[in-house]
């Protein structure tokens, strides 16, 4: 196993040396890749690690002699750099350093390392469109797996083939909302926008849209409905007016039909079972953090940190407290809750979406992918995760990365 982890860590390495402006694309390729796991030197690693280190050291060797230039000229760099420290100082904050510091080199270190590769691609319109093909055909490979499963043609990981919720290549059905559910507005902007690839683009939206249905993910359906609705209102008057219609005729089908309005009040007022659960799990959240207001539980210790005030031992303790306040208040403290606000600030003010040029539709299509995942994130943890930390910080330098003119010296 590690002699094939190595293989793709030189070829990699290799292309990234050779094709250094397309450097990202193999870790995109490889966002699924985390789930193929082993141990190197008695360090926990994964498929996509050695794709993404092999694809860094490769680009870094290209570009060595402006590498540091690289990474002070995105408008990332200071709070990135910030999340960083904090992240660090989380690791001694944990309670298991070594857990701690696995988390702190996947879910920060790493994806903040290939920020470089990812605006080298990005800023060329060709290393764009090839990016966003591979993001596509990962999109859609998750997509008709977890479809394949929901049909029946393909097994269900266990225990949720009681439920019939897919998890395609996941362990988990959320985890198929949480990849996909950012995406769906993310193609269907560039659908509505892009001069190449819009029919791919298009169905990829829509098989991504069918891929969170069978996993039963509401959140990521949520976000990505509310995402596509501010993409129609955004599009054009004749759509807007659609869009309004559409709206109306659903508001009466729920007023008309008891059962569908009660259910829907009922989730919405978190009364279901799923609900009950992060209302109890957000309340001793709120009770743990009160005891450690400043720092948190540290990176990875949330579970143990929130066991004396988990009274019911019937309903498991969770990884995070799903949400994203709590979950960086928790593993990062106050001081990540600023930076988490600085970051967003950073990106909002690079989307520019006044500004009426030929890369707008990728800042539209980056912002909306953003509202999607946020939206998605105040139930559930759309950052930590391995392709989740690296297709969020895709997402923040894409606005920035693509209005930088191809001759102009970013790299």
């Amino acid at each position: 196993m590690p002699f094939l982890w190595f293989i793709f860590f030189l070829v990699s390495g290799v292309y990234a040396y050779r094709h250094p402006n397309f450097a990202a694309l193999p870790i995109i390729a490889a966002l699924p890749a985390y789930v193929a796991r082993t141990r190197l030197f008695g360090l926990p690693t994964t498929l996509l690690e050695a794709v993404l280190l092999g694809s860094f050291l490769g680009f870094a060797a290209a570009r060595c002699k402006n590498l540091n230039k690289l990474y002070r000229q995105s408008p990332f760099f200071y709070p990135a750099l910030a999340l960083l420290a904090i992240a660090a100082v989380s690791t001694f904050v944990a309670p298991d350093f070594n857990a701690a510091l696995g988390i702190w080199r996947a879910y920060f270190l790493e994806p903040i390392l290939i920020l470089p590769l990812f605006a080298a691609t990005l800023r060329q319109e060709h290393g764009r469109l090839w990016l966003f093909r591979l993001l596509a055909a990962v999109a859609v490979s998750v997509s008709l797996i977890a479809i394949l499963q929901a049909l029946g043609l393909l097994p269900i990981v266990a225990p949720w083939q009681r439920e019939l919720r897919a998890t395609s290549i996941f362990p988990f059905p959320n985890a198929v909302g949480l990849f996909l559910g950012p995406l769906i507005p993310f193609f269907a902007a560039l659908a509505v926008y892009a001069k190449q690839g819009r029919l791919i683009f298009a169905l990829t939206a829509v098989l991504s849209f069918l891929g969170i249905l069978t996993s039963e993910t509401e959140a990521a359906v949520g976000g990505a409905l509310l995402a596509l609705l501010l993409l129609v209102f955004l599009t054009g008057k004749k759509l807007r007016l659609a869009a309004i219609a559409f709206l109306i005729l659903i508001t009466a089908v729920f007023a008309a039909n008891t059962d569908a309005r009660q259910t829907l009040i009922q989730k919405l007022s978190f009364q279901d079972w799923s609900g009950t659960v992060r209302r109890v799990m957000w309340r001793e959240t709120v009770a743990m953090l009160r005891t450690r207001p400043i720092f948190g539980a540290g990176l990875s210790g949330y579970p143990r940190a929130v066991a004396p005030f988990h009274p019911d031992k019937k309903v498991e303790i969770f990884q995070y407290p799903h949400s994203v306040f709590l979950n960086v208040w928790s593993e990062l403290g106050v001081a990540g809750i600023a930076v988490g606000v600085w970051i967003m600030w950073v990106f909002c003010r690079t989307l520019g979406l006044k500004k009426r040029d030929e890369t707008r539709h990728l800042r539209l299509a980056a912002g909306l992918a953003m509202l999607a995942l946020l939206i998605h994130g105040l139930v559930d943890v759309p950052y930590f995760k391995n392709d989740l930390a690296l297709l969020t910080w895709f997402l923040l330098i894409l606005p920035w990365a693509a209005r930088q003119n191809e001759t102009k010296k970013i790299i």
